[in-house]
């Protein structure tokens, strides 16, 4: 029976999948690589966020569009050339300061 759990907290969150993850009987390797699928599926999902949301609103098939089939409307110049910037930079500065402990 699958269960769907609406969780605010993301401290919450965490410790619900990691005793789900523990409870299940999955070994370490397979629950480090489902962990990893899962906080990778958060980044791409949370960059794909950032290139769809703005003031103009852009439909998540334009997004893929502009960036894969070289669209030149209005909507690929904001992704190609507003929003994808801003997203690889705040994506990159995140990762700097995870990895430098702040």
């Amino acid at each position: 029976m699958s269960r769907v759990l609406l969780v605010d907290d993301d401290a919450l969150l965490t410790e619900l999948l990691t005793e789900y993850l523990v409870t299940e009987g999955l070994d370490t390797r397979r629950r480090a690589l489902a962990i990893l699928a899962l906080l990778t599926g958060a980044a791409l999902g949370s960059v794909l966020l950032a290139l769809a949301v703005g003031s103009i609103h852009i439909p998540v098939g334009d997004v893929f569009a502009s960036l894969f089939g070289g669209e030149s409307s209005l909507s690929g110049d904001v992704v190609t050339n507003l929003r994808l910037p801003r997203a690889l930079a705040g994506f990159a500065c995140g990762g700097l300061l995870a990895l430098s402990g702040a």
